[in-house]
């Protein structure tokens, strides 16, 4: 029973990081408040109620946006205007920027949600856990990209599942990065 709230949890919490995401200016917000819900899922405390700053969300989601509406325009030229072994190298290249911008996204939200602080600090802080904590970052960038790869690489299946990736995709997916980022998340605070 508890499995199935918890599998109840995440399908309400998918659905409205969905509809809150919909104006796409407050994605930001929602994805900070959904990694703040599915923190306290793991963690199993209620880290009280911290004041998340709006503005702080909401620019960090427009630096995200930004970083991969350059590098898609930028995939999209070496599409038109490169081919055959440049090409691949520059696919490379871009693949690996997106990477690092996904990595400290994550990072970024995650001690968003969790921590009070000023956007700067949780950007570099962000930076350094993605490379001193690599063995924890590159599971979570794949959970991250999961959602959005699933409809890109397996249209068929995506089309007969389309239910599930509405009502669990995205918070299945910050739920899994939560449970990864955990000892990270734990690595300041002390221990009960």
């Amino acid at each position: 029973m508890q499995f199935l709230g918890k599998v109840a949890d995440l399908m309400l919490l998918n659905v409205l990081l969905l509809l809150c995401s919909l104006p796409v200016i407050t994605a930001g917000a929602a994805l900070t408040a959904t990694c703040k819900v599915t923190q306290d899922m793991v963690l199993q405390d209620d880290h009280g109620i911290v004041r998340h700053e709006f503005r702080q969300s909401t620019g960090l989601w427009l630096m995200l946006l930004l970083a991969n509406g350059i590098l898609a325009y930028d995939a999209f030229l070496v599409y038109l205007y490169c081919e055959g072994g440049f090409a691949t190298t520059l696919y490379v290249f871009l693949g690996f920027f997106g990477f690092l911008v996904t990595a400290v996204a994550i990072y970024a939200f995650s001690l968003l949600a969790r921590y009070e602080n000023r956007l700067k600090n949780h950007l570099r802080n962000a930076c350094f856990l993605m490379i001193g904590k690599i063995h924890r970052t590159v599971p979570a960038v794949l959970l991250a990209i999961l959602p959005i790869a699933v409809p890109f690489f397996f249209t068929v299946f995506f089309i007969r599942c389309i239910y599930l990736w509405i009502l669990l995709a995205f918070a299945v997916s910050v739920y899994g990065i939560s449970y990864l980022l955990k000892p990270v998340l734990l690595l300041n605070e002390p221990a009960k």
